[in-house]
């Protein structure tokens, strides 16, 4: 007599591939749906950094043009001004403290002059 070789169960089998087939399809599915989702989360979130930031920038140059239009409507800027328009520009590299113009705002640094 032979010996039977008993026969791969082919149910059990079939079964299992099917589920593991689901599995993947649905992880697959489930990835793309929280792909998505974060990707839209973080573009909101960067929009509103980007609202925010534009607000701010906003906002300081409207405090710059008050600060500009207060220093031009008083008379007393023209005196300290007029010398440092009429001054020839310095070398490259020059600061322009000798003119007295950081002396007069109060801020006792000496900026650069750009060429």
């Amino acid at each position: 007599m032979e010996p039977r070789y008993r026969s791969f169960p082919r149910a059990p089998f079939i079964v299992f591939l099917l589920l593991a087939l689901g599995i993947v399809v649905a992880g697959g599915m489930i990835f793309r749906h929280e792909t998505t989702r974060v990707r839209k989360a973080t573009e909101e979130h960067l929009s509103s950094i980007a609202n925010l930031k534009a607000t701010q920038i906003a906002h300081w140059r409207r405090e710059r043009l008050e600060d500009a239009e207060s220093m031009a409507r008083n008379p007393l800027n023209s005196l300290r001004i007029r010398p440092f328009l009429e001054s020839p520009p310095p070398a490259t590299g020059e600061t322009i403290s000798g003119t007295g113009w950081n002396r007069a705002r109060g801020t006792g640094r000496a900026r650069k002059r750009s060429a």
